[in-house]
């Protein structure tokens, strides 16, 4: 039970989480701005998963590390999850096996 209980802990400290994918986009602005000519201006955006349909929100600079960070968080909590529901298929196993039909 020791190690569900250190994946509880775990999951607790990782719940500032986000799903989606952070995503870099190369743009044009203006036939006048000199991103015509050479680098396009680099934007990124939040893509998630909204009923079915796809959702951009535009990340500014400063937010772009935060949202890959809790990114992150989200795909770790899923393991984590995993990992408890194998525990927990482990031990309703051993208690199916030694108790009568």
């Amino acid at each position: 039970m020791r190690k569900i209980e250190r994946l509880k802990n775990e999951l607790n400290e990782n719940l500032d989480i986000l799903i989606g994918s952070v995503v870099m986009y190369r743009s044009k602005c203006g036939k006048n701005c000199t991103c015509n000519n050479g680098e396009k201006h680099i934007c990124h955006y939040l893509s998630t998963k909204k009923e079915g349909k796809t959702k951009n929100l535009y990340l500014p600079p400063r937010a772009v590390e935060e949202a890959r960070t809790m990114n992150e968080r989200y795909r770790k909590v899923k393991n984590i999850l995993q990992q408890i529901s194998q525990c927990n298929y482990e031990s309703l196993k051993k208690r199916n096996l030694t108790k009568g039909k």
